[in-house]
């Protein structure tokens, strides 16, 4: 008896022994079971669970410490698909290397993961309940791998763990936080109909620079949750903001109607309907903002949702202004901040909200211009809406593009209609300049519409030449046109003419007060050239030249005798005299009355005098008929 006694004692020294250098081993021991036999339930495991790949059915159902596999032999043929049949825990969960496309079908209960997830996108999941369910105290992941995730994914109430994505999250119901432990997305997107992260115990989420895109309802009831990083909440369709008084980067409203509740801090606040919106604040709640921003044109609608009234607090000094909004039972703080501008519309029981008042600009009247460039131009705009002001300051841009450059002298503006301005009188004749009009209330401009309008120069037209010809002397007259007069009073107009389209002769003004022909004459140019010519406007220092014409007194007169009889220098006159002057020469040289290198020295001096008599007489033929 003492010694077994003896030998128990022993043993139980060694057991123990064991069990202390070796708990965590033992306490979390990992075993591995492999799906088989294609469709079924998780609860079947002498069927479906295996302790090998391809393995032989009737492995224990996974526990908490048990990897599941699906992998290449885990289902036959397309169209087969696993039902999880009740809550069942296990480690990991991997469907890396399945094949046929399997359907992982959660319909009414969820998988407890106590490690990481890991889908593959070749597969589908079916179910409008929460599909998996984190749990346990380590580092955990989920990667999808672009599964949606139809039902979703939650987390035990006492998990204290850190379950990191790694990728996008589509989850087709909710995301449910209610835990105690940290999300960390990753900067990953995330896509759902309802983000809950419920009342409870301490949590992080940490959703760093990721979009969460919301369409039924973000709701944040857990005021012990720290909510951290630069996410960007982006809510659709009707989905509604319960923000539990936390702290956010930034949120923004993308559908047609929303609810914001509680006293919330938004960093940032945005609101892009691409209609129209309508915004409902609870009673009693403040959201702290320090932007606030609207893109779309449609009217957005900021209401309470009873008598109490709702405020908005701009937090790190400075304005807001939100365009075409209306609004009613709110109060902006602090004073000067809040202004509601572009046909923005007062709803009644507001306070420290600034209306700005609202105009619109008018067609420009009086334009004109003169011949020494000094313009004139009123331009008109409407004051439509008062806003909050009592007095205001109207006045306008203006200048040669929709960017303007220049304003007007503001002026006082006490009431609904037109004020109107005339613009300097040194602007661009021929120049299209862009006007808008201006209001100044307060601490903010407000512009409104664009119209623009043109210094129109006159138009004018090269006319034939008339009248070309020789006796006495050449001589032609130049024809111009004004056709149309634009918007100037008169305008300078004028001739250039020459040898070439340089021109280099310029015939003095005309002052034309309307359409009208201009002619000039011209005289004494060279009938063996063509003449160049055309006729030009010019408004202040705006010269527009017209289109080139040309002329030729042969080409006007072919047949002229004087042109044609008196061109000694050209033709046949020079070379008969000559061919005479050698004649006389050469014979008397061959008469030997002169030498032959006096009759080389005679011939020469003949020949250039005679030229220089005859270049003489052309000149006078020249002045007396033609030239």
């Amino acid at each position: 008896m003492k010694r077994f006694f003896a030998s128990l004692i022993v043993g139980l020294l060694v057991l123990s022994m064991f069990l202390f250098a070796f708990p965590t081993q033992l306490a979390y021991a990992s075993t591995d079971a492999y799906w088989v036999g294609g469709t079924g339930n998780w609860s079947d495991n002498a069927t479906h669970w295996a302790a090998t790949s391809n393995g032989t059915p009737g492995a224990p159902l996974p526990t908490s410490t048990t990897s599941v596999h699906f992998d290449s032999n885990s289902f036959t043929g397309v169209g087969q698909n696993v039902t999880v049949d009740g809550f069942y825990p296990c480690l990991n969960m991997s469907w890396t290397g399945s094949l046929y496309n399997p359907t992982y079908v959660t319909t009414s209960f969820g998988v407890e993961v106590f490690g990481n997830a890991t889908f593959i996108p070749d597969m589908s999941n079916i179910g409008s309940t929460i599909g998996i369910f984190f749990y346990g105290s380590g580092n955990n992941s989920l990667t999808t791998n672009g599964l949606h995730l139809s039902g979703g994914v939650g987390f035990d109430v006492n998990y204290t763990g850190t379950l990191s994505l790694q990728d996008d999250l589509y989850a087709g119901v909710q995301i449910n936080t209610v835990m105690k432990g940290v999300l960390n997305t990753n900067g990953h997107m995330i896509t759902t109909r309802y983000f809950q992260n419920p009342g409870g115990s301490a949590r992080t989420l940490n959703l760093g620079a990721s979009v969460i895109n919301v369409s039924t309802d973000f709701n944040s009831l857990a005021s012990a949750a720290a909510i951290t990083g630069t996410s960007s909440i982006r809510l659709t369709s009707t989905a509604s903001f319960e923000g539990g008084g936390l702290t956010y980067n930034e949120v923004q409203f993308n559908g047609t109607a929303h609810t914001i509740s509680g006293n919330n801090t938004l960093a940032s606040i945005g609101f892009n309907p691409v209609g129209v919106q309508t915004i409902t604040f609870t009673d009693n709640s403040t959201q702290t903002t320090t932007t606030a921003t609207r893109t779309g044109s449609g009217i957005i609608t900021m209401q309470g949702s009873a008598a109490a009234g709702w405020a908005v607090t701009k937090a790190g000094g400075g304005t807001i202004e939100l365009d075409n909004i209306s609004i009613s039972r709110s109060t902006g703080n602090p004073v000067n901040t809040w202004y509601a501008g572009g046909t923005s519309t007062n709803g009644g029981n507001n306070s420290q909200w600034y209306f700005i008042p609202v105009s619109t600009t008018s067609a420009v009247s009086g334009i004109s211009m003169t011949r020494d460039g000094v313009t004139a131009a009123t331009v008109t705009g409407n004051v439509t809406d008062m806003g909050s002001a009592a007095s205001i300051q109207g006045f306008f841009n203006y200048g040669p593009t929709a960017l303007y450059g220049s304003n007007t002298t503001p002026q006082a503006v006490v009431g609904v209609g037109n004020y109107n301005t005339t613009l300097p009188n040194n602007l661009t004749p021929g120049g299209t300049y862009h006007v808008r009009s201006s209001l100044t209330s307060g601490p903010l401009s407000y512009s409104n519409g664009d119209a623009s309008f043109a210094f129109t120069l006159p138009t004018h037209a090269t006319s034939a030449a008339t009248s070309v010809g020789m006796g006495p002397g050449t001589h032609a007259t130049l024809n111009g046109a004004v056709t149309n007069m634009g918007v100037a009073s008169d305008t300078y107009g004028y001739f250039e003419w020459g040898y070439t389209t340089a021109y280099g002769n310029t015939i003095a003004n005309h002052i034309i007060a309307g359409m009208s022909s201009v002619s000039d004459t011209i005289s004494g140019f060279d009938p063996n050239r063509t003449v160049h010519y055309r006729f030009n406007i010019r408004n202040g220092g705006v010269t527009v030249n017209g289109a080139d014409q040309s002329f030729s007194v042969a080409n006007s007169n072919p047949s002229s005798p004087s042109y044609i009889a008196f061109n000694f220098t050209n033709g046949v006159v020079p070379v008969l005299f000559v061919a005479f002057v050698i004649f006389i020469l050469m014979a008397l040289a061959l008469r030997e009355e002169i030498s032959p290198l006096m009759a080389i020295i005679l011939m020469a001096v003949v020949i250039l005098m005679g030229l220089a008599f005859l270049t003489g007489i052309q000149s006078l033929i020249n002045g007396m008929f033609g030239g």
